[in-house]
């Protein structure tokens, strides 16, 4: 585990110097998880490769089960009969007038629709929690419907992230809206 003490001292240090860390991945998508340019200056944002090591992927070979955290994919508690996932890519092009109050109403249609009997997600590297403002600005979104959605693994999340980082160095400001 010499990658952790190595991540903690470049944490420590980024702390110390004024300077933000941001995770990255495998920069599948981008997302403001990642660099706030009003908040940091993007001149201070070290961004951390996390890919190796750093994953919280759990196995159950039993049930066939994979978890990873707060996943899309990750099972839900008490519903075996939920192992099914559908995923929907719904894309426009940048700057398309309307588009994010389409993105509003189509995120509440789902929401809406599949609820009653599936447990919708989001996919983290996305936009999601749209109002007609942009993506990220639906407050019941961002503090009640996606955290219910996780369960359990929505607050595993928020206790590993602030037990991992109680500076906050990797934090964004939707990170700390979403995982006070």
């Amino acid at each position: 585990m010499a990658e952790v003490g190595c991540r903690a001292d470049l944490a420590n240090w980024a702390a110390a110097a004024g300077w933000r860390l941001r995770a990255s991945g495998y920069s599948h998508n981008w997302s403001p998880l990642a660099i706030d340019p009003v908040r940091s200056d993007p001149a201070r944002v070290l961004l951390v490769d996390l890919r190796a090591g750093m994953s919280s992927v759990q196995v159950d070979a039993a049930s066939r089960q994979v978890s990873a955290g707060a996943a899309a994919t990750a099972p839900v508690p008490g519903r075996p009969e939920l192992d099914t996932v559908v995923w929907l890519s719904i894309l426009t092009k940048p700057g398309t007038p309307g588009a994010w109050t389409f993105f509003d109403e189509t995120e509440q249609w789902i929401f809406g629709n599949y609820s009653a009997y599936a447990v919708p997600r989001v996919e983290w590297s996305k936009g999601w929690a749209y109002t007609g403002s942009g993506p990220y600005t639906d407050a019941a979104m961002l503090g009640s419907t996606l955290p219910s959605a996780y369960g359990s693994g929505f607050a595993t999340a928020r206790a590993t992230l602030n037990a991992l980082d109680p500076r906050r160095i990797y934090s964004s400001p939707l990170l700390d809206h979403l995982l006070p």
